[in-house]
């Protein structure tokens, strides 16, 4: 139907890490093909730790944080055992991140955290003495609540 608004999306996958490529379109219809538009300059992430497609897909899942909550209460906050308990959700390399922050959580905000993983007072001890090594480990965005 005329108007109507249609999005499409795709994914490049393999692309060289810490580069800016630009990317152009254009659309085809009943009448052929459209003219590209702009190009539009993007940048790979810089890292490969949580950089891959399929690790930011699990990341930025809805179901990701209570993901990481089972698994560090299953593991005790062990970084190990909480790693491999996240390799079934992201890579190898993102697991091990997320397992030290974990880890890190449990030794820097224990008192912080005796009212629960998901109190204020637990994520913001996680987020001023374990989110910068997170951030630096992953490389790659990590959603506010994902500790």
């Amino acid at each position: 139907p005329s108007g109507e608004e249609v999005s499409v999306g795709c994914a490049l996958e393999d692309l060289p890490v810490h580069t800016r490529i630009f990317i152009r379109a254009r659309a085809r219809s009943l009448v052929g093909w459209g003219p590209f538009g702009d190009a539009v300059p993007v940048s790979t992430l810089h890292t490969t730790s949580c950089g891959r497609l399929a690790d930011q897909r699990a990341i930025w899942g809805d179901a990701f944080p209570a993901r990481v909550q089972q698994c560090s209460a299953s593991c005790w906050g062990q970084i190990t055992c909480t790693s491999n308990c996240l390799q079934s959700d992201v890579s190898v390399s993102c697991s091990q991140c997320f397992g030290k922050a974990v880890a890190c959580t449990k030794t820097d905000c224990h008192s912080s955290c005796s009212w629960g993983a998901t109190s204020n007072a637990c994520r913001q001890c996680a987020r001023g003495s374990c989110w910068p090594d997170l951030d630096q480990c992953s490389g790659a965005p990590v959603p506010p609540d994902v500790l």
